[in-house]
């Protein structure tokens, strides 16, 4: 089951258009908001469903002995085979979709088909969020962005890491280690979307349909937002690793929506450039943080009882 949903608008308020005999195209103008709305609850909906974790039902009549299992979690440090994972991670990702299901593709269909009916109303979603930008959501879009800003959350995700060697608090640092790759690895497919796109930003009267195709330059780097995948990434292996806490998940990615919204609001991004960006980093994250949970281990051997006899599980 899904364990956590989380959607997130960037609609400070949805007043409806209000419909007078003298107003020209109300009625349409009002499908065409509600469309918007749809669609980014939508897409939002996909980028942010945490996986659930299959836990024993609480009234089992097994219940596992104090015993510790004999699985541990997979430790993680900087060293050679950490770096190494960089690249087999990545290929990993790169050649998954020669392993997808046909639930896989159809997920792949829902997202670019919520991106490409985004990117239809792309300008109208511009327009509207100007008239509403305030200085509350300026405010909160100067804190909000931070999530993403890797030049923010590369020295804390390395603060948390050296935090956790010291300590000894391993989940700690081999979350913070998760974190930096999937930021790293999602960072790196969204600068080669924009290199391939050259998409045209939205600041000033730039137009949404835009691009200049395949090129080295770092100018109109719009598709997709590099802030949001990061903040997606980061939010996704987050609540992989902590997804037994019923508060962590819903924070995350509550403020990675946050960062989502907040490069539309500052009007740096297209909709659909933090659609897309915020897909690339889920799904990176969340396949990062899964590989590494099965390296941890395929099994473990549970010692259990039932009150009247001793057993020992496998568990896979």
């Amino acid at each position: 089951m899904i364990k956590h949903i989380i959607a997130f608008t960037p609609f400070r308020s949805c007043g409806l258009l209000c419909i007078t005999p003298g107003s020209q195209g109300a009625f349409s103008g009002m499908l065409r908001f509600w469309c918007v709305v749809f669609l980014l609850t939508a897409g939002l909906l996909i980028a942010a469903h945490a996986f659930a974790s299959e836990q024993m039902p609480a009234d089992s009549p097994v219940n596992p002995a104090p015993q510790a299992n004999g699985n541990q979690a997979e430790e993680i440090t900087i060293n050679r085979d950490y770096l190494k994972g960089y690249f087999s991670d990545t290929g990993s990702i790169l050649s998954s979709p020669a392993r997808w299901t046909m639930g896989d593709w159809t997920k792949v269909s829902l997202i670019a088909g919520t991106t490409a009916g985004l990117y239809i109303y792309d300008n109208e979603i511009r327009d509207w969020s100007q008239r509403k930008r305030s200085n509350t959501s300026d405010s909160i879009s100067r804190y909000a962005k931070h999530f993403g800003d890797i030049s923010f959350a590369i020295p804390v995700l390395g603060i948390f890491s050296l935090y956790g060697h010291v300590f000894e608090k391993k989940q700690l640092e081999n979350t913070a280690l998760l974190c930096l790759e999937a930021v790293v690895i999602s960072g790196m497919f969204t600068e080669v979307v924009k290199r391939s796109t050259h998409r045209h930003r939205p600041l000033g009267r730039g137009k949404y349909d835009e691009w200049d195709g395949l090129g080295l330059s770092s100018a109109h780097s719009s598709f997709p937002s590099g802030h949001t995948s990061s903040a997606f990434a980061i939010a996704a292996v987050l609540s992989s690793e902590f997804r037994d806490n019923a508060y962590i998940p819903p924070a995350v990615y509550g403020a990675a929506a946050l960062a989502a919204v907040s490069r539309i609001n500052d009007n740096y991004h297209w909709s659909s450039d933090v659609f897309a960006g915020a897909a690339i980093g889920y799904f990176t994250g969340k396949a990062i943080a899964g590989r590494k949970q099965h390296k941890a281990g395929k099994y473990s051997l549970l010692p259990a009882t039932d009150g009247r006899r001793f057993i020992l599980m496998v568990a896979f």
